[in-house]
């Protein structure tokens, strides 16, 4: 299931997670303050780690445009 929140939203959302695990706070604390699974912290983490930033940017959406 997509989450709610325009793509520029969830990048906000990817890259405050980082910055808080950053200054300290476990995965599991920063899942709770956000409102996401703790999985999915785990998993900006790690792309985080392997890729930088961009890995956690917006992508364009494939598909038509809507209307």
């Amino acid at each position: 299931m997509r989450p709610h929140g325009s793509p520029k939203a969830l990048e906000r959302r990817r890259i405050r997670a980082i910055a808080m695990i950053e200054k300290g706070m476990l995965p599991v604390e920063v899942a709770r303050v956000i409102g996401v699974d703790r999985r999915s912290v785990r998993r900006w983490k790690s792309l985080f780690r392997a890729k930088g930033i961009q890995a956690l940017k917006a992508k364009a959406v494939p598909g038509r445009l809507r209307a």
